[in-house]
């Protein structure tokens, strides 16, 4: 019988967590809206929805949902030829470096295995311990458990961090605690409603939560 590993772990979302990808996802989503026919959006239109879930999102492009997932697939691949160009956020390569001593480090996506993969070589970031890539927009919870399951984590000793109100949802529907970061694509007003465990506008705070966790888990043991 498989047990569960002890290990403390960490486990990291991709778009708007690790990756800047939220002004050329724009771009490329206005291509697409061109191209296939929905709601393009303005600079303005952008910020108001940092304030919606995804599902609010689709609602504003006006995407059928049938088309959904062929117009995610056409904005994978159009990331891909530009992958190369996306810059993680300040500090944030040195910051998973130091935590690579101490932490089991992992990686749960929508986007593909090919954007990680060229990303993370690219910005030598090949280190972490799993990466899974092309979660269903809407099944990040699934995800998530998948990955729980395969690499037998022990749901009380991995954390996880997001930037988006669907993985604050996710995290709570997994047992997980969560460190939601202000950086990404929803507002901090959208995060906060969702009660992270922890909310964080910084790197430095970002590391600080991570050992505020740890080590309040380590007290209660």
């Amino acid at each position: 019988m498989k047990t569960e590993t002890k290990i403390n772990t960490l486990i990291f979302d991709f778009d708007g967590t690790l990756a800047n990808t939220e002004q050329i996802n724009f771009g490329i989503m206005n291509e697409l809206a061109q191209q296939y026919h929905f709601n393009k959006m303005t600079l303005d239109d952008m910020q108001r929805l940092k304030n919606l879930s995804a599902k609010e999102v689709l609602q504003f492009f006006q995407i059928p949902w049938y088309k959904t997932p062929y117009i995610l697939y056409q904005g994978k691949k159009r990331l891909e030829q530009i992958i190369t160009t996306v810059q993680t956020f300040k500090h944030l390569p040195q910051l998973l470096v130091a935590l690579k001593a101490h932490y089991q480090l992992g990686l749960v996506t929508t986007n593909s295995s090919g954007n990680i993969n060229k990303f993370l070589s690219y910005n030598q970031l090949d280190f972490f311990d799993f990466v899974s890539c092309n979660a269903k927009l809407f099944g990040k919870e699934r995800a998530l458990q998948k990955t729980i399951k395969k690499q037998q984590l022990n749901v009380s000793n991995t954390l996880y961090v997001g930037d988006e109100i669907r993985d604050i949802i996710a995290a709570h529907q997994c047992r997980l605690a969560i460190i939601a970061v202000s950086w990404g694509y929803n507002s901090i007003t959208a995060l906060q409603q969702q009660r992270p465990n922890y909310l964080v506008h910084s790197v430095d705070e970002l590391k600080l939560a991570i050992d505020d966790f740890f080590i309040n888990k380590e007290r209660s043991t």
